[in-house]
């Protein structure tokens, strides 16, 4: 008998939420199985983007939680979107949300333009929330990349908030649900930082499944949206912050193309991450 196909949820990279999200992972695992695709949740750890974006192509893997751009860019024609968590006081009904660019609470930033001529914490080029919407923020401030400091590549959200908060960087734009998670769970941190702007409205963070799966498309987005708001869940939703699932395809991503662009305008990542086309 071939082995359950698998489903992971690599997510956020707090202890406090861990057996929540490892709870939420399984019943997603019971959904996709009850659509007639036998899978199983399995935890997951990378030190790499590269690992992350090899277990994204992993052809064992059912469905698991990617970023937004590589959806556009390295996943392109290889992954389908099959939609996204809506997060409580953080997602639009249909999925979409924005970032929050933050700057120390010390400095008198009070707008994304008064950054000029500070460094940019970056957590990786290939990021949506990290790096896209941070250079489109800029650009709409009217900054070039004249006007910034070389970037700072942190690894990860929670350590780009660390170096504003020691003052090695001025600015760095947050994943929404992370700045929520964080201001619960890590407020100390928080506390040290101040929102200045957003970044734009983009479909939120995906789940995805390999490219013709062996179940239809739509009956897997089905399963899902019915499993996430099931009662049991009650208390996982609660946790992370989840309200519903939100139907999406990879077409959805296109509309980061024009972010994108503006971004490399601001935070340029030297033509090393091109859109496929």
């Amino acid at each position: 008998m071939r082995e359950p196909a698998l489903v992971t949820l690599p997510m956020y990279d707090l202890a406090e939420v861990a057996g929540a999200t490892a709870a939420l992972a399984a019943a997603l695992a019971g959904a996709v199985t009850a659509a007639g695709w036998p899978a199983r949740a399995a935890p997951t750890a990378f030190a790499t983007h590269a690992e992350l974006e090899s277990h994204w192509l992993d052809p064992t893997v059912a469905v698991t939680h990617s970023c937004g751009l590589p959806v556009r860019e390295a996943l392109a024609g290889r992954v389908e979107a099959l939609g996204t968590f809506v997060w409580r006081e953080v997602s639009r009904t249909d999925g979409w949300y924005r970032t929050v660019v933050v700057v120390p609470a010390v400095g008198g930033a009070e707008r994304p333009r008064d950054v000029r001529g500070s460094v940019p914490a970056v957590n990786h080029p290939q990021s949506l929330s990290g790096w896209a919407s941070l250079g489109w923020a800029l650009a709409g401030a009217g900054l070039t990349a004249a006007d910034m400091g070389p970037a700072l590549l942190t690894g990860g959200h929670a350590a780009s908030l660390a170096a504003l908060a020691a003052g090695t960087a001025g600015v760095a734009s947050i994943d929404a649900v992370t700045w929520a998670l964080l201001g619960r769970l890590r407020p100390a941190l928080v506390a040290r930082l101040r929102i200045v702007g957003h970044g734009p409205w983009v479909p939120a963070t995906p789940l995805v499944t390999r490219i013709a799966p062996p179940v239809a498309l739509a009956r897997l987005r089905a399963a899902l949206a019915t499993a996430v708001v099931g009662p049991d869940l009650a208390d996982v939703r609660a946790t992370l912050g989840i309200e519903a699932f939100a139907p999406l395809t990879a077409a959805d991503y296109g509309a980061l193309d024009p972010i994108v662009a503006a971004a490399e305008m601001v935070l340029p990542r030297l033509g090393t991450h091109a859109l496929r086309r």
